[in-house]
């Protein structure tokens, strides 16, 4: 089958965000039309390229309103070269957890980019990827990653979307950045503020709770967290 390669950046879209949806694409390959992708989407289908979650996430602003999200089937994966294990379907957490990371990255200003391990490489070295069992590399920094970058710096921001107390998420923050910190790279890259964790919240509430007990927890280190209320409203205004 014959793809254009516009469908293909949606592919490894798909491959890099795990799923989308169709006002993220809109916003992202169609200069923010309503509705533009809807052909190309029906193309992949078609082709059993992608597979679809019906009217499975609720729109902030306005809950009577509902959207599909998208995701690799196995033969999508496969015909980009990505792991077959983005052709798995989502249960609930793992669907939320990456709504909110696909929010933070592709909706909210300004836009960052998702990374990987190879990505993480090009920027912290191999000291992050060494070599392993059967001369595979192995990525030291676990988690999920993405690239908040302007002309003048960058930042690498660890993504973390809890889902228990208060006390509980800063203990796992706690337990996160001492296994960063066992990389030399990572802890310098701490000082120079070139590595942060972004913490995802569900509500306003939980967000301000959040900062006000990350503030008073961390007031001594000098690590860069930044929390955020993710998901938000998926239309936004042509970028």
């Amino acid at each position: 089958m014959v793809i254009t390669p516009r469908q293909e950046a949606i592919l490894r879209h798909l491959a890099r965000y795990a799923l989308t949806l169709r006002p993220v694409l809109d916003a992202m390959f169609y200069d923010g039309i309503s509705g533009a992708c809807d052909a190309d989407l029906a193309q992949l289908k078609s082709h059993k390229l992608i597979s679809t979650s019906e009217n499975s996430v609720a729109e902030s602003a306005n809950p009577r309103i509902h959207y599909s999200f998208y995701q690799l089937t196995k033969a999508g994966a496969k015909r980009i070269g990505a792991s077959e294990y983005r052709g798995k379907s989502l249960g609930g957490q793992a669907a939320a957890r990456y709504l909110a990371f696909l929010w933070f990255c592709c909706v909210k200003r300004p836009r960052r980019h998702r990374i990987g391990a190879a990505d993480l490489m090009k920027i912290f070295g191999e000291e992050v990827t060494p070599l392993g069992a059967g001369h595979k590399r192995e990525l030291r920094l676990p988690g999920f990653h993405c690239l908040d970058k302007t002309e003048n710096s960058y930042r690498v921001l660890h993504l973390y979307a809890p889902k228990t107390s208060v006390g509980d998420t800063v203990s796992e923050l706690r337990k996160r950045l001492r296994e960063a910190r066992k990389l030399p790279v990572i802890a310098q890259a701490i000082v120079d503020r070139h590595y942060g964790f972004a913490l995802l919240a569900e509500t306003a509430g939980e967000r301000d709770a959040l900062r006000s007990h990350l503030a008073r927890a961390f007031a001594d280190d000098p690590v860069s967290i930044l929390v955020a209320c993710a998901p938000g409203p998926w239309k936004r205004s042509r970028a």
